[in-house]
């Protein structure tokens, strides 16, 4: 393995005829130094062996700076436990992963990278280290979370005028002394009722009563003393419907 620094001297050291090998490294100088991704190389103990031109753009460090350091100190790479365990499991399989990464720049913000790492191994198949070619996403996941949280808001707001528009339509159709529906509910159900009875020529039960003397009770413990009764009168009733029936006020008493 040869750093991106020795590559450069490679690129720009006169063409030898003769030597098969220096076109070689010529060539992958000419390509390290342009590609537009970071490319990182480690050996088996996950130091820096190779730190390309566009690593030390995204990454803020210098090759110098990282040769021969843990790749996880340079990078900070923050794996959750589930992705970790994925990647891990991956490589030692396949000898290749790919997925999205939170790293971190050398002046601390946090960036994004899609990373593909591979593993490397010798002629006799012993591990002699790795290869990291990561690409700048960083734009792309700010803007994922601009839409995510717009998402959340709208569907805050969209959840606030929901309920906004139920409480309406409870009001609508409720009565607001005993928490029964009102008149105009009354009319519509009954109106859909009847729609329903003749459809399928079934029967249904309507009940109509009054509480007695209710007058008396306004005129003789005033009018808060016979809103209790009609309250009281309600809740009582409630309390014996089923599911299916309905409980409205039809008038005053």
């Amino acid at each position: 393995l040869i750093t991106a620094s020795q590559l450069i001297s490679a690129e720009s050291a006169p063409p030898d005829e003769g030597s098969h090998e220096d076109e070689k490294i010529r060539y992958l100088a000419f390509v390290m130094n342009r590609i537009s991704s970071a490319v990182i190389s480690t050996d088996p103990t996950l130091r820096i062996t190779q730190w390309n031109k566009a690593a030390e753009s995204l990454y803020g460090w210098k090759e110098a700076e990282v040769i021969g350091q843990l790749i996880d100190e340079i990078c900070q790479t923050e794996f959750n436990v589930e992705q970790q365990a994925l990647a891990h499991s991956t490589l030692l399989t396949e000898k290749r992963w790919y997925g999205e990464l939170k790293q971190r720049h050398r002046d601390g913000r946090e960036i994004w990278v899609s990373a593909s790492v591979t593993l490397l191994d010798d002629a006799d198949g012993r591990f002699i280290g790795g290869v990291t070619i990561n690409h700048d996403i960083t734009e792309r996941k700010l803007m994922e979370d601009d839409l995510r949280r717009t998402k959340r808001d709208m569907e805050e707001v969209n959840l606030v005028l929901q309920n906004a528009f139920e409480r309406e339509q409870l009001a609508s159709r409720t009565d607001a002394l005993t928490g029964v529906f009102n008149r105009r509910y009354f009319f519509e159900f009954i109106e859909y009722e009847v729609a329903l009875s003749k459809r399928y020529r079934n029967s249904f039960s309507l009940i109509m009563f009054d509480v007695d003397h209710l007058k008396l009770v306004n005129d003789t413990a005033g009018h808060q003393a016979g809103d209790e009764v009609l309250k009281q009168v309600a809740h009582l009733v409630h309390m014996e419907l089923r599911n299916v029936d309905i409980l409205a006020r039809y008038g005053g008493d």
